[in-house]
Parts: C-alpha cells; structure tokens; sequence
C-alpha cells in the first residue's frame, strides 16, 4: 500500500504518452487544487512546480484532517508528471455576505487534452452554507461552474472534468448541463465523493446524459458522496485508513502501484446513515431547509467564528452556547432538526457532544 505522496513519487518519471490521464491523476491534482495559492497566482498560465516553489508556506484551503501535506505538494513540484502541468485560468471566488465560496482551474495534461478541475469546500462556514444551499435552491457556484466550463471548451480539444465533494458535484452538474456539440469534447468525468443534485432544484436525470464518461469514486464510509443519492454505472468503493466520516479526505484513500485499492461494498452503517438523511430531505419542504439551514449556520458563526477550525478549537462551552443558540430559533427548525438523524450528525464527534446531542434532542421534543 502506498500514501499519495508516495504514489506521486512512484509516478514522477512517466509521462502522459507513457501512461494516459487517469482517475489516479484527477486524485493527485484535486488534492493539490486545496493548496492555497493566492498570493503567488499572477493571472498567467504557471507550471505546477513553479507555482509550488513561489510559495513560503503550503497552506491547504479545505476541512482539516489531521495530516501534514508538505510532503506530498514537494512530491508533486519535483515530480515531472505533475510539476511540468501548466495551470491555466485559476478562480477562486469568495463572498461572505452572498455566501459564495467557488474555485476551479484548468490545467493542460498535453497538447490535445486539458482538465477542467473543480475545487472542492475549504474550511470556511460560508464554504459549507453554500453547500447545505443546494438543497433548496441553485447556487453561485453552480451557475459558475458552467459559465467556466462553457468558457474553456475549444473546439480543437478534448477535456477531462473532474473534482472532489463540492467540486465533484459541480463537474456532474455542469456537464450534464452542456449543450450537444460542447459535451462532445469531454472524454471523462471524475467525480470524487461529491453529492448528488436534488431533484427538487433541478432534474437529476440529466445525469443519464453522462453516464457512460463518468466515473465515480467513493470511500468505503460515505456519507458527503450519497447526499442526493446519485446514480451512476461505474462506481469504485475505495479503502481508507481513516475512520468514520474523515474517509471523505482523499490523502486517507488506499492505493497502489496498480491504483485505488477496492472494498466490495459499503459501510453498513455509512448506509444506514445516508439513507437516513436522504429520507429526512424527502420530508421536509425547500422552505423548511431555507430555514434550518440560515438559522443553523447563524448559529455556527455566533462566536465571530469564520471557518470550523475555529469551532472545532472551541470548547464544551462554547459548543454548547452554540446548540442553545440553535434552540432559540423558531418552531419549524426545531422540529426540522429533531427529525435529522442525530448518529448523523454527532458521528464524527467526542462521546461528550454525542451525549449533549441527545440531551437536546429530548429537549427540542417538549
């Protein structure tokens, strides 16, 4: 078994004409896509490696996960598989007050075949509110993500479309959106653990324009990837080392000079949970979500709090002035989240907030 850092070192020597564009690379370079890149960018087309070497320090813009990621973005610059990528057109758009949290890149695999990569959610609670949006209306970014798309197609090319959690989800969501004579440039679609489109916004059959060009990866515990239940033919269950929900990080999947190392099925209990939030969803109203959601992530930012390390610091206090906070809301929050599934919810957490979870659910009940 190899770590991704040492699969790109194992890598770094073939070329794309020795070895074509695969789901191992949209892996890769959707990882890398999180390194924070801001203050190097300059709005012209930069190698990888050059991009890298700019930076004083490799800041990654997604959920923490526990892991160092220094070597693996060092791996990916000496690397002349992946350090010699031009990347092109590099947005990364953020709006607290609209919500808004976008990014994508394109970078050119050779000279026929460019990825379009859609960036994934960082670790801001805007990030995430605009997630949880999609449940009751069509969002900036998904509107972006086919604006960028549709801009970057060129009739000499073909395309690879790809991205991980909320970036995955906006690679299925704009192609499937494409016109006829664009969707004609897309070789493949990979979509790595991202959530599903929902119905009550928008027709999830338009998937079945893209089925045969896509290719789905989901760890063996998914809960993000089966938001939405989305279907599609070729789906790989993937191992990971991590535990419960943080199998969601890509640097926590299993590979192998072969590629992703494979489970036969689910977690059970992953499935339990899933279809347990998808059931919830069928039961309440796009306005009653509205709701939940504003008021939920109110809540989350009640402290001054802007992204979830920043609540994850916090401690029992703070976590429980922010449930309370939550309970003071109106009576239909109360009862929209009394009937989410609290295993859901408190899963990933200390046995303590478990515990607290459950007192307040026995309380939002009288």
């Amino acid at each position: 078994m190899l770590s991704l850092t040492k699969y790109v070192e194992w890598m770094a020597f073939v070329s794309f004409d020795e070895h074509v564009f695969d789901v191992m690379d949209s892996i890769i370079l959707a990882q890398f896509a999180y390194l924070d890149m801001k203050d190097v960018w300059q709005q012209e087309p930069m190698k990888i490696r050059d991009l890298i070497e700019k930076q004083s320090s490799y800041s990654m813009q997604m959920v923490p996960d526990g892991q160092d990621h220094d070597d693996f973005i060092k791996m990916v610059a000496r690397s002349d598989r992946y350090g010699q990528i031009w990347v092109k057109n590099n947005v990364d758009t953020f709006d607290e007050k609209e919500h808004i949290q976008f990014g994508a890149m394109t970078l050119q695999i050779d000279e026929d075949h460019d990825l379009i990569l859609f960036k994934g959610t960082d670790d801001s609670i805007v990030g995430w509110r605009e997630d949880f949006m999609m449940s009751f209306t069509k969002t900036f970014s998904q509107t972006a993500s086919l604006a960028y798309l549709e801009s970057e197609i060129q009739p000499h090319k073909r395309y690879y479309v790809a991205g991980h959690s909320k970036g995955g989800h906006l690679a299925i969501y704009s192609t499937s959106q494409l016109m006829e004579e664009n969707l004609a440039h897309i070789q493949a679609i990979y979509d790595l653990d991202g959530p599903g489109l929902c119905k009550d916004v928008m027709d999830p059959e338009l998937t079945a324009r893209i089925d045969a060009i896509t290719m789905r990866v989901i760890p063996q515990y998914c809960i993000v990837g089966n938001i939405f239940e989305p279907h599609f033919s070729n789906v790989h269950i993937v191992k990971s080392n991590a535990q419960g929900t943080m199998q969601h990080s890509l640097s926590s999947w299993q590979v192998d000079h072969k590629g992703l190392i494979e489970a036969k099925e689910e977690d059970p209990q992953s499935v339990w949970i899933s279809t347990s939030i998808n059931e919830w969803m069928k039961n309440v109203n796009q306005a009653d979500r509205k709701t939940f959601v504003d008021q939920m992530f109110d809540a989350f930012s009640i402290n001054g709090n802007v992204n979830f390390e920043e609540v994850k610091k916090g401690n029992l206090m703070d976590f429980h002035n922010l449930l309370m906070a939550f309970l003071r809301t109106d009576p239909v929050t109360k009862k929209t989240a009394v009937e989410l599934p609290v295993t859901a919810i408190a899963n990933s957490g200390p046995i303590v907030k478990q515990r607290l979870w459950e007192r307040i659910k026995e309380r939002m009940k009288k």
